[in-house]
């Protein structure tokens, strides 16, 4: 009853704006589609071998990097998702010295017993220790049941580091399969083991390639200066319109 006429909506991803569409009350709203921006000077990759140093992480074996706000307990970010899919697999045998790292949130009680060991880097409010945490990573882990956009994801490709995620919600939009990341069967554990395999096995050639599409595709198209630009084009065509007679 407030609204007398439909405004502009703009949504992060494809999905919000597929939520956006199928609502009774919006269906006829103008609709865009403007990811969140990234700063890219903030968001670079930091060598390896010096970023766990600096979190004082194993020097050795492969980390799967997973973050939450809410904690590992949240549902919808799906740690328990990423258990299961690493319980599935001798992850432990095939990678020695394989391990969760988890941060964001405080340490809590695991909700499943994992078959790989678990470190718990509590909250990081240190954005050069954020970056590191990425940097030294082979691969993020986002097991989301709902993302609307995914900028943890995000961040990591910034670095150069290849995130896992389900092929659905906002998290489609992020990852490119097989380039950027693995985007699984949504829910399927087993095809998301498959995807931590993926990043995991992968040759330092592929590895480095992966690193570049990573940082070529944050570049592109989450830079303040793409998104700023998408934000102007919407608000002179609101402007112009309301300008005719």
């Amino acid at each position: 009853r407030l609204w007398t006429s439909p405004f502009q909506i703009i949504t992060p991803s494809r999905w919000m704006a597929d939520q956006v569409s199928e609502s009774r009350l919006m269906a006829s709203f103008p609709l865009e589609i403007i990811p969140h921006p990234l700063n890219g000077g903030e968001w670079q990759d930091m060598e390896n071998v010096t970023a766990r140093r600096l979190l004082g992480l194993p020097a050795d074996g492969h980390l799967v990097a997973f973050g939450s706000a809410g904690g590992i307990t949240d549902p919808l970010k799906g740690f328990d998702l990423l258990i299961q899919a690493m319980n599935q697999v001798q992850f432990k045998q095939s990678h020695p010295g394989i391990h969760i790292v988890t941060f964001g949130g405080l340490p809590e009680r695991l909700p499943l017993l994992p078959s790989v060991p678990v470190i718990h880097l509590g909250h990081i409010s240190n954005p050069d220790h954020l970056l590191a945490v990425y940097s030294a990573a082979d691969v993020l882990a986002v097991p989301s049941r709902m993302e609307t956009f995914g900028l943890v994801a995000a961040e990591a490709l910034a670095c150069g580091t290849p995130a896992v995620a389900f092929d659905q919600t906002g998290l489609a939009d992020i990852i490119t399969h097989q380039r950027t990341g693995y985007l699984a069967h949504p829910l399927d554990t087993a095809d998301y083991a498959r995807g931590i395999k993926w990043a995991l096995n992968a040759t330092d050639k592929e590895k480095a390639e992966i690193k570049k599409a990573c940082q070529t595709q944050a570049t592109t198209l989450w830079h303040p200066t793409t998104i700023a630009a998408s934000y102007t084009s919407v608000y002179q065509s609101i402007l112009s319109k309301q300008r005719l007679p």
